[in-house]
């Protein structure tokens, strides 16, 4: 029940857990480091606008922004991991934030599937 009430949310904890695990325990170049940020991103967007109804538009449209970001430090935007890392978990929470209150979540308070 939780998972499905705040599938932002959820989807931002997940986005930031990964970026923290790919910096500080892989040793990855700034461009490898820029690929897991725009795939995680994108999938998560992706993941977002699938679970919940209402605009599931505005979900999808900020994960690809957030993608094209982390995309243009793979394709050449020199900025170190941990920067990375910082900044793309602050977009996802902005994102996360943003989206909260545009969707609804596929599942009622009361536990029960919408």
């Amino acid at each position: 029940m939780i998972l499905g009430r705040e599938p932002a949310l959820w989807g931002a904890l997940v986005r930031a857990v990964i970026l923290l695990v790919t910096t500080m325990a892989l040793n990855l170049t700034t461009d490898q480091q820029g690929w897991v940020n725009a795939v995680t991103a994108a999938l998560v967007g992706l993941v977002v606008a699938a679970t919940v109804s209402g605009d599931k538009l505005v979900p999808a449209i900020l994960g690809l922004l957030e993608a094209i970001l982390a995309g243009a430090v793979a394709w050449g935007w020199n900025l170190p991991p941990d920067r990375q890392m910082m900044i793309m978990s602050v977009a996802a929470a902005i994102v996360a934030i943003w989206t909260r209150d545009r969707v609804v979540a596929p599942i009622d308070e009361a536990g029960n599937r919408r």
